[in-house]
């Protein structure tokens, strides 16, 4: 490559840039193949089974909404620690920067 002209070292790159990007477009299709094809799977097994488990259970699609909604107010309320919590934490924080101090 070296001795060569710079016709032919830019002819050189642009030929192993433009394989690669074959190589990653091939690698790149495959993958999502793949994973589409898992995706379908899942999608019918995991729907069988929670036919079941709402059979068995006796819950409608009304009562994974309200789950959805009852769980996002719990997380939202545990956005700031308990207060007794920012104590022990305060607490653990005294005593490890006086063991520092010895």
């Amino acid at each position: 490559m070296r001795h060569a002209s710079a016709f032919h070292q830019h002819q050189t790159i642009e030929q192993h840039f433009s394989f690669w990007d074959e190589d990653k477009c091939a690698t790149l299709s495959i993958f999502l193949r793949n994973h589409y094809w898992e995706a379908l799977t899942s999608i019918k097994i995991l729907t069988a089974e929670l036919s079941i488990l709402k059979h068995t259970l006796g819950l409608t699609d009304t009562d994974f909404i309200q789950f959805h909604s009852q769980e996002r107010l719990y997380l939202d309320n545990l956005k700031e620690p308990p207060p007794n919590e920012i104590l022990q934490i305060h607490y653990v924080e005294v005593l490890r920067e006086l063991a520092e101090q010895m």
